[in-house]
């Protein structure tokens, strides 16, 4: 999954995000789980749209900027 949202998947992007901000198969992160989500929105997914702007609303985790083309390093 994570080579897939690497690679630039969308849908993958959206859903590496959605586990990280829920905590579902890894430990809950919203900074990586904001990193992803904003890939996606940024591309157009509405659902990773929505979620971030739950998170904006939880003010869950700081907005990172897009500079660093890098993914953020760890294992999923």
């Amino acid at each position: 999954m994570k080579k897939a949202a690497i690679a630039g998947n969308v849908d993958a992007q959206t859903f590496l995000g959605n586990l990280y901000y829920k905590g579902i198969g890894v430990a809950k992160d919203d900074t990586r789980a904001r990193y992803w989500l904003q890939k996606a929105a940024i591309a157009g997914d509405p659902d990773a749209q929505a979620t971030l702007n739950d998170m904006l609303k939880d003010d869950a985790a700081p907005v990172l900027p897009f500079e660093d083309k890098k993914p953020l390093s760890g294992s999923l």
